[in-house]
């Protein structure tokens, strides 16, 4: 459980800035999320757009909860791509909007030297995704022989939050294997 504070303007305040504090519940402790916006950023987006919603007062079934709807439409559509393919190994399908994998390799620093490379070559191609430090304990079930040489592991993580991702799966998914094409090439 953690707490995160977001500020945002409604129309209502006058175009000032509104603070609202949110308590972060999370099913898998002990997670340390980074991007290169700096920690916990995509769980303060989220924050804000619930903070914003309850304000707005949505409804059930409404707009904002379709929209949500198809972010974890994307997110499931992207996981099974990802545990489905020879190249990676996922840890937990997603709650909600946040996908997270890692290259296999015969370790857990080299996935995590992997998943380094890996956010690079995405982002030379336009999908840009961040990097996550997970405990491996997260990742126990489905790492197989891969040697347990460390505590955490640097993984991918993919953030799904907009309805229209959904439409962009596929495109996702070729940027993501172009990317790691990229570097199993540079690799060999």
């Amino acid at each position: 459980m953690g707490a995160v504070a977001c500020s945002f303007a409604t129309p209502e305040s006058g175009g000032y800035t509104n603070t609202i504090l949110l308590t972060l519940i999370s099913a898998r402790p002990n997670c340390i999320w980074r991007d290169q916006l700096g920690v916990l950023s995509s769980r303060c987006c989220r924050g804000c757009l619930v903070g914003n919603a309850e304000i707005a007062a949505t409804e059930k079934g409404g707009e904002f909860a379709r929209g949500l709807e198809r972010g974890r439409k994307a997110a499931l559509a992207l996981f099974e791509k990802v545990r489905a393919d020879e190249h990676f190994v996922t840890a937990f399908a997603p709650e909600l909007d946040i996908v997270v994998f890692v290259p296999k390799a015969p370790s857990v620093s080299e996935a995590s030297v992997l998943s380094r490379q890996v956010f690079e070559a995405a982002a030379r191609h336009d999908l840009h995704l961040a990097l996550a430090e997970l405990p491996v304990g997260l990742w126990e079930a489905n790492l197989g022989a891969m040697k347990r040489d460390r505590e955490t592991m640097t993984c991918l993580r993919s953030v799904l939050m907009k309805p229209e991702h959904l439409d962009w799966v596929d495109r996702i998914w070729g940027l993501l294997s172009s990317a790691t094409d990229e570097v199993a090439v540079a690799r060999h």
